[in-house]
């Protein structure tokens, strides 16, 4: 089978759709509300219409470590997720009891769809480097497998 690009939403901003669509080698990803972030549907009943998920990235205790940090309305949650041999992976074990098994099927499912996509490209992400408020994600080449 071979590898297609990980379904993006629609609102994705085109510097972020670029970056995974292997257009351009750099992102940065601010801090602060993301609208093209997805709200699951059994969250939806408890917030205000329009509401936008807050996304933080900050750096983990080494440096292919960080920590994602999501919060929604009165919830949030923090996952740790990495970046070893041009790969992410994010831990979704820390979600809480109650998030549906979905929400971190979903997560894995994309991250292993983004990855596969990347090294199809012959492309790995590079470590990540913090700034005041963000992120910067480089794609780097990786010899083929």
């Amino acid at each position: 089978m071979d590898a297609k690009p990980p379904e993006l939403p629609p609102n994705l901003p085109q510097d972020l759709r670029d970056f995974v669509e292997c257009r351009t080698t750099s992102v940065a990803i601010k801090d602060g509300p993301q609208a093209w972030v997805g709200v699951p549907d059994g969250a939806k009943g408890f917030l205000s219409p329009g509401a936008a998920p807050e996304l933080r990235i900050e750096p983990g205790g080494s440096p292919e470590a960080m920590t994602i940090k999501v919060g929604l309305g009165m919830f949030s949650v923090s996952l740790p997720a990495t970046i070893r041999d041009g790969r992410l992976s994010i831990d979704t074990r820390a979600l809480p009891w109650l998030a549906p098994a979905s929400i971190g099927t979903a997560i894995t499912t994309y991250v292993d769809s983004l990855n596969a996509w990347f090294a199809a490209n012959g492309k790995g992400l590079a470590l990540p480097e913090f700034g005041p408020g963000e992120v910067v994600l480089r794609l780097v080449d990786v010899p083929a497998s």
